[in-house]
């Protein structure tokens, strides 16, 4: 799925907004920390979602595994 990095937390964590107008929260795959790829807030990113992994406030959690130039 793809979509729009809506904001940006501490910690390596990030909402990105999904071309659906679902906000999910993601964090950034081992391989883009070990090639030092910056993400900022308006990037076109790539997420993997696992439907089964929610947060405790009913959001989904994903992982960022590309970011679109």
């Amino acid at each position: 799925m793809e979509g729009i990095v809506a904001e940006k937390l501490p910690n390596n964590l990030f909402i990105v907004e999904l071309d659906n107008s679902l906000k999910v929260l993601a964090h950034v795959s081992g391989r883009m920390k070990m090639n030092c790829i910056n993400i900022l807030p308006s990037d076109r990113v790539k997420v993997e979602l696992n439907p089964n992994d929610k947060t405790k406030d009913g959001r989904f959690r994903a992982k960022i595994v590309f970011r679109s130039k």
